[in-house]
């Protein structure tokens, strides 16, 4: 009987971190009023993710975000992604988006269970960084630019 070995079935945890430089309480503000167009294209939940290669195209996931979970110093927002039918830049993602209290700022923490598929660990890995350094940045332009045209082009796509 052949081997029935199915690369998608490969999981890791998988986890970024950066500091930006917002409040968590206008985190958790800016998540509760502008989620879709924090997490993606405006008023959709839909990202392109650029890791091509010369023979790949970008990738593109569609993110889902839970309520949030509250705690003094820290909000934790259930998070998972799945790719688009085609997109091979990273599988499936399971996971948290945490935000804790840091000085006057806040870091950011995106961390869970990847699929990694034929692309390997390394793409999976660089992903994870990418969408969180999207995130972050998404929530500073919206932190200290608030206007309805922020959300326009900042997506990479």
């Amino acid at each position: 009987m052949a081997d029935q070995h199915h690369e998608a079935d490969q999981h890791h945890e998988l986890m970024a971190e950066t500091r930006i430089q917002v409040p968590l309480e206008r985190v958790v503000e800016l998540m509760g009023a502008h989620p879709d167009d924090i997490l993606g294209a405006p008023g959709t939940r839909t990202v392109d993710v650029d890791l091509s290669t010369p023979s790949q195209s970008p990738g593109r996931i569609e993110i889902t975000l839970g309520p949030v979970e509250r705690e003094a110093d820290v909000a934790r927002w259930p998070l998972s992604w799945s790719p688009f039918s085609g997109s091979v830049v990273t599988g499936r993602f399971d996971g948290m988006l945490i935000v804790s209290r840091w000085r006057g700022d806040s870091d950011l923490r995106l961390e869970g269970r990847c699929a990694v598929l034929a692309a390997g660990y390394s793409r999976a890995r660089a992903s994870i960084v990418r969408i969180l350094d999207e995130i972050a940045g998404r929530i500073e332009q919206f932190a200290y630019q608030p206007s309805e045209d922020v959300a326009s082009d900042y997506w990479l796509g």
